[in-house]
């Protein structure tokens, strides 16, 4: 029995995008070093109220889907303080077995699938799924009751700004959000939608929704009955696009890159108005360095990319960031007929991964670190 008189009780927070068990490459290493496992995680997002984390379940070479499953599950069975899921991963071109196998993980359980509409960075090529698989993974999950989880840019653009900003010796992380852009999202996003508009009861959960302009897209085809959902990052809400300018400003970063204020205002309002629906950590957890590069380029030469770790505020410091209120705010948070729950311009450094119906405040006793 817990006397908890005079506290604030809530349900335990889902965070719905980790990577555990990571393969990250890193300067100088042949092979890539692989981010903190399941315990580790687990017990950080326990620390911070959330008692479930979803991680993924990456298709490798020749794997068959259940066999990814299964490699994962081998990784946190008996090793999570907590709960567990996953979303299945499809990466690069998509064997026609695959799609049969997938409506059999939907009905075992595995509803989401992951698919990314970019390579994210030149070091990561191979991710990309080409719009056609997309098409036919979509008309899969349609039938068995899936949902599309989609990690959407433009390559093109983001491609060809990496190539545009290395010509120009602009590889400073200050300029990161001029790579992934806005014009990216809106590209990427309302493409998606579109394909999946055609398909009758294709479901799309659109992972880290970064600007004003995705939610705008996401709350455009809502209002046209397309089951859609927004996902949006705890990064999003605390830090834009200027943070990369403060002292170990890479630490605020995560894929796609941070924007700016109008941007994160909006993405405020959605958490209320129904286009977004979860705030994720999207957390790669690994050291935090004290002093990280100021530069994706490699120090070895231009041309060759640093994969970017995201070891910001993980999920061992996490908060009820809709209850604290945005960046800056100037009046005190309040919702209907309640008091106001945090003063006039906190700005919480809090990890966050809660349904957005969620009000509660929490206070981060941890630090953010290695966890």
């Amino acid at each position: 029995m817990v006397d908890a008189a005079g506290q604030i009780v809530i349900p335990g927070g889902i965070d719905p995008h980790v990577h555990c068990n990571w393969p990250m490459p890193m300067p100088g290493v042949a092979q890539p070093t692989l981010t903190e496992p399941a315990p580790r995680v687990s017990l950080a997002a326990l620390h911070g109220g959330t008692t479930t984390t979803i991680d993924f379940a990456p298709v490798e070479g020749g794997e068959t889907i259940q066999q990814a499953i299964e490699r994962r599950h081998k990784q946190w069975a008996g090793a999570c303080y907590g709960d567990y899921a996953f979303h299945t991963m499809l990466l690069g071109k998509v064997a026609p077995e695959r799609l049969g196998e997938l409506a059999e993980a939907v009905q075992a359980g595995h509803a989401s699938v992951k698919m990314f509409t970019t390579d994210i960075t030149p070091s990561r090529r191979g991710r990309m799924v080409d719009f056609g698989d997309i098409w036919e993974v979509l008309k899969v999950l349609a039938q068995a009751g899936g949902i599309a989880a989609i990690h959407a840019e433009d390559n093109d653009i983001v491609m060809h700004m990496y190539e545009k900003l290395t010509r120009e010796d602009r590889t400073g992380f200050e300029n990161m959000a001029e790579v992934h852009n806005t014009l990216s999202e809106d590209l990427s996003f309302n493409r998606v939608i579109r394909l999946a508009a055609n398909i009758e009861g294709a479901a799309l959960y659109m992972m880290h929704t970064s600007a004003k302009i995705g939610v705008d897209a996401i709350a455009a085809a809502r209002t046209r009955g397309v089951p859609i959902y927004g996902e949006t990052l705890h990064q999003y809400l605390i830090y834009t696009a200027e943070d990369y300018r403060r002292p170990n400003g890479q630490i605020y970063h995560t894929y796609p890159s941070l924007k700016f204020r109008d941007d994160q205002e909006a993405l405020w309002q959605a958490t209320d108005h129904g286009a977004i629906q979860t705030v994720a950590t999207d957390v790669i957890c690994c050291p935090l360095r004290p002093t990280p590069p100021r530069s994706w380029a490699s120090t070895r030469g231009k041309g060759r990319w640093r994969s970017t770790p995201t070891p910001t505020s993980c999920c061992s410091t996490r908060a009820a960031a809709k209850s604290c209120g945005p960046p800056n705010c100037t009046k005190p948070t309040t919702r209907p007929g309640r008091a106001a729950t945090s003063p006039p311009g906190r700005r919480s450094s809090c990890c966050v991964a809660r349904s957005s119906s969620t009000t509660a405040l929490l206070r981060a006793t941890s630090k953010t670190a290695s966890s």
